[in-house]
């Protein structure tokens, strides 16, 4: 897992990795509930991937993974509200974050999270 600061900046490694010959799964959410966001966005991330253009993908593909609503959100009713909040504060604790937000945020803490619930 490479953390790019968001979604604005995956496009450029993914193209460096492909161009060394590197494969590459890319993973985001699409952001359709965020009033901020415009759709370009998942269309510019659509092309680096060889994936179908459309405003808001969804789904899990050969070379691409895009969720609908944040993957916090889809892990957490995976694992169910109780499990992930329980493990997530452990993880904020041994990690030294007091925000949520700024936690799952963290590609370390919440690769590990992801893990952990992988193996449950």
């Amino acid at each position: 897992m490479i953390p790019v600061g968001g979604k604005n900046s995956l496009d450029r490694p993914c193209l460096i990795f492909q161009k060394f010959g590197i494969r590459v799964y890319t993973v985001w959410d699409n952001d359709k509930n965020n009033k901020d966001v415009k759709p370009r966005e998942n269309q510019i991330l659509l092309r680096t991937v060889g994936g179908q253009s459309c405003d808001w993908p969804c789904g899990v593909y050969e070379k691409y993974t895009c969720f609908e609503s944040k993957l916090e959100d889809v892990v957490r009713s995976e694992v169910g509200q109780a499990k992930f909040n329980s493990r997530l504060g452990e993880l904020q604790e041994e990690f030294g974050y007091n925000n949520r937000e700024d936690a799952v945020k963290n590609p370390a803490l919440f690769g590990k999270l992801l893990s952990q619930a992988r193996d449950q």
